[in-house]
């Protein structure tokens, strides 16, 4: 135990001067630096130091060996429980005990063995004479720096050294776990001695909290702390974060590091944009991220894409976001990878209440979400509320169709500029929707930046698409890259450009544009005066094509850029486009014609055309076989260019701060001249005053004159057409007196003639009748002759048919009888009574029951026979059939009440 005791003793007094010595040599060395050492001093390596230290502490340290060891022998026993044991082991073996702890143990050991306080205070070189002077001169420092003592010699010490240093110092002696696995005993000893390293800041973010994101990171990762990754960490923080921007992409953060991100940015009040894509925080570090933002209200853009972020976790941030209003930006989009972000259906009903609720956001991109036609429905209810959004990027989500048909639904009326929606497969009939929302409502929809590439666009789309916007005052840049065209689409192309007035921006890479459709976009260039920007990238214009474009920029004095890159241009083509290019007239200032087939004959061309043209700032020839002398020659000019540019710069504003001076000289110069034209234009306005006066009174005396005369031949016209009235009036009543005498006369004449007519027919009627008498008797007589004869026939029909039913009429009658004297002796049987006197009474009443049937039968016999005579005669005597008919009914009523008797 003894031997372990002393080389645990002998590796504290070490680790103690080390750590001493090289905070010394820190300090010394940024009093020491050169003042005109200005910020090119290279960065210290705190490590490195701590090893030249060690170096030279050992030879030191061999001298004293000896007196060391007989005062240690000395204290043994104080070093027997495990306590004190404990104090001088290492947590992991592997790093020097830090300064704090060492400060303890030397004070127990200078109170338990006074022979070790005097070797320590007597000897100069020792750990605690040197650990008193680095603290006190490292104080001294720390004062002087921060008031500002000796500002000759430390304003040029170089920060980058002194912050280096600083985070090396302060990543070797922070607490930390080991792959998930702490130690508190060194977490204890590690914690004392981050109070006596001074504390630095970068951009309002603490070392220390740059160090916990890192510790966490590791923690996420499932690896071991390293200093120095941790000083590399700490440089990489400080490139990125600047401008006020946290940037923090691609570092593989999760959970760990997003409960850290809460921490920090919770009260930081210095940062205003958060960017956190392409790393692995998932739903539960994205809802810490939003709580945290709940109380920081000087975020105004955040950025989460690619971050495997689904349903729960884009809802619980949405919620968060709720109670926050400072952010304007919001970037939930998701890039291809294995971290993408989905947006589901749920998720987006919360985007849209968000949007609905909060009319704050002015960039929202979700691109790449997997967005269903719902969810996108959704989202465009909420913006169609909102009057700040002016960015939407809602494009590679493949949504179809449906799409135009929601923006021509949603989206009229609103304040957005640029509407990125490529790679969402609409088609030529979405295509078709979006030239109806330009050509029917152009107001409506103000879009200034549409980009549509990659979406299966043919020639027929985008031909309509260009009929649509022909006459559009908003729209400035339009992006179709990636489609397919050919055909007629280039002659609406060319009609586009000759008529459009607004458009600066036009791209049409690798767009399947040959030499033919060149040709219709180099007449129409040749005749726009506005377009700035044009785009033929990876397209087959080739030579023909090339020497139609090179020919309408001859004409054309608006484009600056133009590019054709990859589109297989040879020397003819590079010779047309030098020439042109030669020109002073040509306002190009960036060309691109990387990866074509120009040799050195184009090379020598467009050399010579750029030692002349001193506009093209850039000129872009990679991937040509052309030689490396031309090449070089161009790039030369065009570094010339742009030297003279920057150099002309100067001149330029002092040109025009003199032409200022000159026009304010000429303003004071002009001053006195201005108040004399003043007077003059005040007495030029006073009698300008009393003339028009004068002849304000003159008019107002003629204006009198005439409007007398206007009222008398008012009065006199009125007179005439009232007299003109009543004469239209009288001949009216005389026309309607003459058409009533008139209608009368006609009247009376047709009267007069009818009578006559009448009177004329009644004559012919009588002359008629007196010649046909005769001839009409015989008519009837033969009439009734065979009338009568019809009618005997049919009475001897009746007669036989009677004849008939009487028989059977008797037939029924006897039966009836029968039964009756059946029934009556029944009953006279029951009764009791004497069956012959019965019989007879009811014998006779039979015979008269018989005779007063037979009567009303013949009755009835005379009566069909009288009825039948009465319709014979009744054309001869009326009379006589009535008196029949009095007869038959009076007989009828004598039936009636003979059998009503009999009943």
């Amino acid at each position: 135990m003894s031997q372990y005791k002393q080389q645990q003793k002998s590796k504290l007094i070490q680790g103690n001067q080390k750590l001493v010595e090289a905070w010394i040599k820190l300090e010394n060395v940024l009093y020491t630096s050169d003042p005109l050492y200005d910020d090119n001093v290279t960065e210290l390596n705190l490590l490195d130091d701590l090893k030249s230290v060690r170096k030279e502490e050992g030879n030191q340290l061999s001298k004293n060996n000896n007196n060391i060891k007989n005062n240690i022998n000395n204290i043994n026993n104080n070093f027997n429980s495990s306590s004190n044991r404990n104090l001088f082991v290492s947590g992991n073996g592997k790093r020097p005990q830090t300064s704090k702890t060492v400060l303890n143990q030397m004070q127990q050991l200078r109170n338990n063995t006074e022979s070790l306080r005097k070797f320590q205070q007597n000897r100069p070189g020792s750990a605690q004479f040197n650990l008193s002077m680095g603290q006190f001169q490292g104080e001294q420092f720390q004062s002087s720096f921060n008031q500002g003592l000796n500002a000759s010699k430390k304003e040029r010490i170089s920060k980058v050294a002194s912050l280096k240093s600083l985070m090396n110092l302060r990543a070797q002696s922070r607490p930390h776990k080991a792959v998930g696995v702490s130690n508190n005993q060194q977490e204890k000893q590690d914690l004392k001695i981050l109070e006596q390293i001074p504390k630095e800041d970068m951009s309002d973010l603490h070392v220390d909290q740059i160090l916990d994101l890192f510790t966490a990171k590791c923690l996420d990762q499932k690896v071991e702390y390293k200093p120095e990754q941790a000083v590399k960490f700490i440089e990489k923080i400080k490139k990125q974060c600047k401008k006020r921007i946290f940037n923090i992409s691609e570092q593989g953060l999760g959970l760990e590091s997003a409960y850290t991100l809460a921490h920090i940015f919770q009260d930081n009040q210095h940062f205003q944009q958060l960017i956190l894509e392409k790393n692995t925080l998932g739903c539960s570090g994205i809802a810490l991220i939003g709580e945290a933002l709940r109380y920081n209200n000087n975020i105004i853009h955040l950025n989460v894409q690619s971050n495997d972020i689904n349903q729960d976790g884009f809802v619980s941030l949405f919620e968060s976001l709720l109670e926050n209003y400072s952010l304007v930006s919001l970037d939930l989009g998701s890039k291809e990878g294995l971290s993408r972000n989905k947006l589901n259906d749920f998720s987006a009903e919360h985007l849209g209440d968000l949007l609905r609720y909060k009319d704050i956001y002015q960039f929202l991109k979700l691109q790449g979400l997997s967005i269903s036609i719902q969810g996108v429905e959704q989202i465009l209810q909420g913006l169609q509320v909102s009057n700040s959004l002016v960015y939407l990027d809602i494009s590679n989500n493949q949504i179809g169709v449906q799409l135009t048909e929601l923006l021509y639904r949603y989206l009229q009326g609103t304040n957005i500029q640029e509407l990125n929606i490529s790679k969402n497969e609409i088609g030529d009939q979405g295509v078709v929707h979006l030239s109806e929302m330009y050509a029917i409502k152009p107001k409506l929809f103000r879009f200034r930046k549409l980009i549509l590439s990659g979406n299966r666009i043919g020639s027929t789309g985008a031909s309509r698409l260009f009929n649509g916007i022909q006459k559009n005052p908003y729209l400035e840049e339009l992006v179709l890259d990636d489609n397919k065209f050919s055909g007629k689409l280039f002659c609406s192309v060319q009609n586009f450009l000759w008529e459009n007035q607004k458009l600066k921006i036009l791209s049409l890479n690798n767009c399947s544009i040959t030499k033919e459709g060149g040709e219709y976009i180099g007449y129409g260039l040749s005749k726009n005066r506005f377009l700035q920007e044009i785009y033929l990238a990876e397209n087959m214009l080739k030579d023909y094509g090339a020497k139609i474009l090179a020919n309408s920029l001859k004409e054309n004095i608006a484009l600056k850029i133009l590019d054709l890159e990859g589109n297989r241009i040879g020397d003819e083509g590079g010779i047309a486009l030098g020439n042109t290019l030669n020109s002073q007239e040509i306002k190009l200032e960036k060309v691109n014609l990387k990866d074509n087939k120009l040799h050195d004959y184009s090379g020598i061309i467009l050399a010579e055309a750029l030692r002349e043209n001193k506009r093209i700032l850039k000129f872009n020839i990679d991937r040509n076989p052309i030689s490396y002398k031309y090449m070089d020659e161009i790039q030369k000019s065009v570094q010339f260019n742009i030297s003279e540019k920057k150099r002309r710069q100067i001149p330029d504003y002092m040109e025009e701060m003199k032409d200022l001076q000159l026009f304010e000289n000429q303003k004071y110069d002009n001053q006195e001249k201005q108040i004399q034209l003043n007077k003059k234009q005040r007495q030029v306005e006073k009698e300008l005053e009393d003339f028009i006066k004068e002849k304000q009174r003159e008019e107002n005396i003629e204006f009198a004159r005439s409007k007398k005369l206007e009222d008398e031949l008012q009065n006199n016209t009125d007179e005439y057409n009232k007299m003109v009235d009543e004469f239209k009036y009288l001949t009216i009543d005389m026309e309607q007196f003459m058409n009533d005498i008139e209608t009368k006369i006609k009247y009376t004449d047709n009267n007069i003639n009818v009578a006559r007519l009448d009177i004329n027919r009644m004559n012919n009627e009588v002359e008629m009748s007196k010649q046909s008498r005769p001839q009409f008797k015989k008519r009837k007589q033969d009439q009734l002759f065979y009338q009568e004869s019809k009618l005997q026939e049919t009475i001897r029909e009746i007669t036989k048919t009677k004849a008939g039913q009487e028989g059977f009429q008797k037939e029924l009658s006897l039966t009836r009888i029968e039964i009756e004297k059946l029934q009556k002796k029944l009953w006279r049987y029951e009764q009791g009574l004497d069956s012959e006197d019965e019989d007879e009474k009811l014998q006779k009443e039979i015979e008269k029951q018989k005779q007063i049937e037979e009567q009303l039968q013949k009755e009835q016999i005379q009566k069909e026979l009288e009825d039948k005579e009465n319709n014979k005669n009744k054309k001869k005597g009326g009379k006589k059939a009535s008196k029949k008919k009095l007869k038959s009914s009076k007989n009828l009523k004598s039936s009636k009440n003979l059998k009503a008797n009999n009943k």
